[in-house]
């Protein structure tokens, strides 16, 4: 969990006052600005993380920051497409690696994750780099789940237990097994933040979504609320490692959105 001191203050790039250390929060904008492909309208509530590389800039207007919610932890950006191109740049950094050791079963599961990585971007899923598209977006999560599973043994670990590369390991020492499984879980966890964004900004899309039928109001909270349920799952299982429970979650957090979406519209 982040904490922070609400109402800090953002100008252009830079975030004044103790909420600095946040690496991810809700704010609010006083003007029409575009943030990482969203459009902001009058202190309509959104998502922008910040961190060591600060905020996004955003001119000379100012943001407020309000409500410091749960994140895991994007560190410049709530720009998924860009946390999924950091992941890939991860795993060709260990393709190096393997490639140096000669352990051919390391490369051959880092291609394949990467490769389903690279099919989770494909353009006809996404709308931007924080919205896919409603009909083919839900794929991106079912490649990063692949991707996950042939980067790691059985697809995860359980809460305790370190994190193990799918490689052959009388091609290395215990130390550096260790050190390998790190970073294979840091392309997981990049993957997660991902999907944490999408699920967010599809849940505040659907919250802050005009309802055109005041009848279908109750479907429309019935279905956030499920998503929002998810959300907590999906944390719960990130927490223990099971990587490939927290995607599912995220996805149908996702899915819910989605749908109240839809019945906002109808």
């Amino acid at each position: 969990m982040l904490l922070g001191v609400v109402d800090s203050l953002v100008t252009g790039n830079r975030l004044t006052g103790s909420g600095a250390a946040l690496l991810a929060m809700r704010i609010e904008l006083s003007t029409n600005v575009r943030v990482g492909g969203n459009v902001f309208r009058d202190w309509q509530v959104g998502i922008l993380s910040v961190g060591s590389c600060g905020v996004v800039a955003v001119g000379n207007e100012f943001i407020r920051v309000r409500q410091p919610i749960i994140m895991k932890g994007a560190p410049c950006s709530a720009d998924a497409r860009g946390l999924k191109l950091q992941a890939i740049n991860e795993i060709e950094a260990l393709k190096d690696a393997a490639r140096a050791r000669g352990d051919r079963r390391f490369l051959a599961a880092l291609d394949k994750a990467e490769e389903r990585v690279w099919r989770s971007l494909r353009p006809e899923y996404w709308i931007d780099g924080a919205h896919l598209n409603a009909k083919h977006g839900g794929k991106v999560f079912d490649e990063e789940r692949a991707a996950l599973h042939a980067l790691l043994r059985k697809g995860g670990a359980a809460k305790d237990s370190p994190i193990r590369c799918e490689l052959e390991r009388r091609l290395w020492t215990k130390t550096e097994q260790s050190e390998l499984g790190k970073r294979c879980e840091r392309i997981a966890n990049l993957l997660l933040e991902a999907d944490e964004v999408l699920a967010r900004v599809a849940l505040d899309d659907a919250q802050n979504a005009a309802i055109k039928n005041p009848k279908k109001a109750d479907d429309v909270m019935h279905k956030i609320a499920r998503g929002e349920r998810e959300l907590s799952k999906a944390f719960e299982a990130w927490n223990d490692r099971r990587y490939d429970k927290a995607i599912d979650r995220f996805r149908d957090a996702w899915k819910h959105a989605q749908e109240a979406l839809k019945q906002a519209a109808k």
